[in-house]
Formats: C-alpha cells, sequence, structure tokens
C-alpha cells in the first residue's frame, strides 16, 4: 500500500499532518517579521513595563491594563525595555497606546471574555519614541513603525538586543 492510499484512509492523519505544517509556518513567519529579536521572557509573565514620564522612568503592572490609563494622576503607556549587555544595562526603546477607539474596542473584548486579536493590536496601537513629547505618535501599521519596534546595539548588531520583562 502506497503513501497516497494509507492517506486516503486515514484521513485524521491528513489533517494533522496540514495542523503541523500549518503552525510552523506561522512559528517561522513570526520569526521572519522579528529578526533578530529575541526575549528574556516571551510570554512576558502577567506583567509589563509602563511609565508616565515619557520613557525616563518605568514601573510594573498588569498586562491587562488597557494604555493610557491613569496612574498617580498621569496616563501611563507600555514602555518596551530592551537590554544589549545580558541584563546589565536596560533602556526604553519605544513606548506604545492604545487609540481611543482602541481602548473601546479593547474593553469591549475583554468584557465578552474574547481574546484581542492580531488586528486590533495594528490597527488600533500607537507607538513612538521616547522622550520626545507628545509628538511622533504613529500607527503601529505606519511603514517607520518596524523601524522604531526593532531596535539594533550600538554596535549595530540586531541579535544582541533582547526585549527585557518584568
Amino acid at each position: 500500500m502506497g503513501v497516497r492510499e494509507s492517506l486516503n484512509e486515514r484521513r485524521w492523519l491528513t489533517v494533522a499532518a496540514a495542523g503541523v505544517a500549518l503552525a510552523g509556518l506561522a512559528v517561522f513567519a513570526c520569526l521572519r517579521l522579528f529578526p533578530g529579536r529575541s526575549s528574556v521572557n516571551p510570554m512576558g509573565g502577567d506583567k509589563l513595563w509602563y511609565t508616565i514620564d515619557d520613557g525616563a522612568t518605568y514601573f510594573a503592572d498588569s498586562k491587562a491594563r488597557t494604555p493610557p490609563f491613569d496612574h498617580q494622576g498621569k496616563p501611563a503607556v507600555i514602555a518596551h525595555v530592551f537590554t544589549c549587555s545580558g541584563g546589565k544595562t536596560k533602556f526604553v526603546a519605544y513606548l506604545e497606546r492604545y487609540t481611543p477607539g482602541g481602548q473601546k474596542l479593547r474593553q469591549e473584548l475583554l468584557g465578552k471574555n474574547t481574546s484581542v486579536n492580531f488586528e486590533l493590536d495594528v490597527t488600533e496601537k500607537e507607538i513612538k519614541l521616547p522622550r520626545t513629547g507628545d509628538r511622533g505618535w504613529m500607527s503601529k501599521a505606519n511603514e517607520r513603525a518596524v523601524e522604531v519596534m526593532n531596535p539594533v546595539c550600538n554596535d549595530g548588531d540586531p541579535k544582541a538586543v533582547i526585549e527585557v520583562f518584568p
């Protein structure tokens, strides 16, 4: 009996193999989308870094928050913290927040116990470089956003930069 006949008799095996292939393709695509970027804790636990002073300092809080949110009377946004020295020194590479419409949509999805989808993450989020005031916010869908979200170390090696999570 040949391979084709075996697969025709066991359709579940064909479906399982296709599923594994698609999952592998998805992982490969994600790795290609963010080349050279790794993280100390890819899942980030249940916390993220946030800042209320444009990235000068940062603090940990629940990743369930929807930024910007009020913290000590100021708007808090996500601070993406990186290291080029294995954690000896850290820096805020960029800031991230939801648009007003994105905040509302995210809260609605969370209220329905629905996961936040990738489209909302891209189309309803804004990023900017730290310490630029309230200027420079751009959509994550902006072609320049990829450059901002993929920092490099001073030596220019994109593989040396690692995102650090709380």
